[in-house]
């Protein structure tokens, strides 16, 4: 159930995970404002599937789903050094009561939308951990400069002491 633009590599990746297609067209219809690419999973297998073939900047992902449910994928998601980093988005119809929320964020959540989505909300959210996506990548693209210059500079010394 992938989906990916044309120019895909300069965007960032934001994978939607829920069991029921009508919930990822709905939140793919709110996200798609986003200069993002969008992926989407129906079962937790699938989602593992494209979290390793991809980079994913954000993960919404639903609680209740048969088989592997969300606070298990997010278990897998968190202990693992690949995709631990990834932040996870919780959007669920699944009550607020305390032993949820907790699980939620025991579990590697970062945030916890109730369904109904409140549009406004969702996508402030999205975007907030995409600037930090962002950041991220500068900062370790610029890291990565610094590295070249250092080795550069270690090198003109070293002929420079040579000669």
């Amino acid at each position: 159930m992938e989906t990916l633009s044309k120019d895909s590599s300069s965007k960032p990746t934001l994978l939607l995970v829920d069991d029921r297609k009508e919930n990822l067209i709905a939140l793919k219809s709110i996200l798609k404002k986003l200069d993002v690419n969008i992926l989407m999973a129906n079962t937790g297998h699938d989602a593992l599937n494209l979290l390793i073939q991809h980079e994913i900047a954000v993960l919404l992902l639903d609680v209740q789903m048969p088989v592997m449910n969300g606070f298990e994928l997010a278990n897998l998601i968190l202990n693992n050094p690949k995709t631990q980093h990834i932040p996870i988005i919780f959007v669920t119809s699944l009550s607020t009561e305390d032993f949820s929320v907790r699980k939620g964020f025991s579990e590697g959540a970062v945030d916890y939308i109730l369904k109904p989505v409140d549009p406004f909300i969702l996508l402030s959210k999205v975007k907030i951990f995409l600037k930090i996506y962002q950041q991220t990548i500068t900062l370790k693209e610029t890291a990565r400069q610094l590295d070249v210059i250092q080795k550069n500079l270690s090198r003109m010394m070293i002929n420079w002491n040579v000669e």
